[in-house]
């Protein structure tokens, strides 16, 4: 959690100077959170829609084509699920996974990946893609590797970043 702290720290510097504006400006552009609200419930209700519809359906192919093909959970979700952890490292965990990761993530893919990826193009649509395609290729690095899980992120990465497009509120995203 510290390293990714830190690392969200950095972004933010970074975005703040690339933007020039203020760290509130960039998260919420100008936009009281209640008037995000509904764009954030939609983009939720979408991407669970999206990207578990799409899990379900590549390990059903995966279960007829490649019996043998093991899909393990994340690494922080079996450590959960697995008991025999005290309490507060169980809510240290909750924590990074639930708060500190999609922030993390996303000041860096959204707010500094595409961000510069779009100015540098200047095509919108090429900078959501490219950076979909890098968050998921990132996700792989899971040991062991889920290559189940890419399209469904990519996926996810691609609603987020259309999300940040339309608002230019990283709130939105995270």
């Amino acid at each position: 959690n510290m390293a990714q702290l830190a690392g969200a720290a950095a972004c933010v510097w970074v975005i703040t100077r690339q933007r020039r504006r203020g760290i509130f400006e960039v998260f919420l552009c100008g936009r009281r959170l209640l008037a995000l609200a509904p764009i954030i419930l939609g983009l939720f209700v979408a991407a669970m829609v999206v990207c578990y519809g799409t899990l379900w359906l590549i390990l059903t192919i995966l279960r007829r084509v490649a019996p043998t093909y093991q899909a393990h959970g994340h690494d922080v979700v079996e450590l959960i699920r697995g008991g025999g952890l005290p309490m507060w490292a169980i809510a240290v965990l909750w924590i990074g996974a639930v708060v500190v990761a999609p922030l993390a993530e996303e000041l860096f893919f959204r707010g500094v990946v595409q961000t510069w990826l779009m100015r540098a193009t200047g095509r919108r649509l090429l900078a959501v893609g490219v950076t979909a395609a890098f968050f998921g290729a990132v996700h792989l690095s899971w040991t062991p590797p889920q290559f189940h899980a890419v399209l469904p992120l990519g996926l996810l990465a691609v609603l987020l970043g259309l999300s940040y497009e339309r608002t230019d509120a990283l709130a939105v995203p995270i």
